[in-house]
């Protein structure tokens, strides 16, 4: 039986993320809508780039899951510590070439997308934002995998939530007069960072203790 509650406490803190996470990038598309339907057209462009970019990294975020709990349930320190290194190195990596692809072609990019020139010009005015995304985002994803596979489910949830409510909206409402759409990207940028930050300031009392479930 505490098996079984067990896995479904873990499944509630995956879901309860997932929901902070949701809930993160629904509110930065209805906001974008209170801009035009231009800022919502060329937000939603860049969005769907940062989407693209977690499909390719969900494989190293899967491998993540898979090899931690096999080394956290092992009790192996420097075996985990080594595929943890490995993994970042090649989904960092992977994040670094998609970046290079956003530099070089933005505007063959948006005309992906798009051919109304007003949208066009609207995403290189924002595209700063999505160019580095590829690589900051990599390690909030592999990250996540990382504490998945530790069965760290809560602190996983717990960071989401801090970098919801204490990042991501407090720095939308301080800096969307000034700041505008710019202020929108900033604060969705920081509440990733937020999420990899804390998630990696956290290791060591939730991954590298070797004792899963915490």
């Amino acid at each position: 039986m505490s098996a079984l509650k067990r896995f479904f406490s873990i499944n509630s803190d995956i879901f309860l993320r997932t929901l902070a996470l949701v809930f993160a990038f629904s509110f930065f598309t209805a906001k974008s809508a209170e801009f035009g339907d231009n800022i919502l057209a060329a937000n939603s462009i860049l969005l769907q780039l940062w989407m693209i970019f977690s499909y390719g990294i969900d494989g190293f975020a899967f491998a993540a899951e898979s090899l931690t709990g096999k080394y956290v349930g092992a009790g192996v320190p420097s075996e985990l510590k080594r595929v943890v290194r490995a993994i970042f190195y090649w989904g960092m990596g992977l994040g670094a070439v998609f970046s290079a692809l956003y530099l070089a072609l933005p505007d063959a990019l948006a005309r992906l997308f798009t051919g109304q020139e007003a949208v066009i010009a609207l995403v290189h005015r924002y595209f700063f934002w999505t160019q580095w995304a590829p690589v900051l985002n990599s390690v909030c994803y592999i990250w996540d995998g990382i504490y998945i596979g530790a069965t760290a489910a809560r602190a996983m949830r717990n960071t989401s939530f801090v970098a919801t409510f204490l990042i991501f909206l407090p720095l939308y409402y301080l800096t969307r007069h000034a700041l505008g759409n710019h202020g929108m990207w900033l604060a969705l940028t920081l509440f990733m960072a937020a999420r990899g930050l804390s998630l990696y300031l956290l290791r060591n009392k939730h991954i590298y203790r070797l004792n899963p479930g915490g």
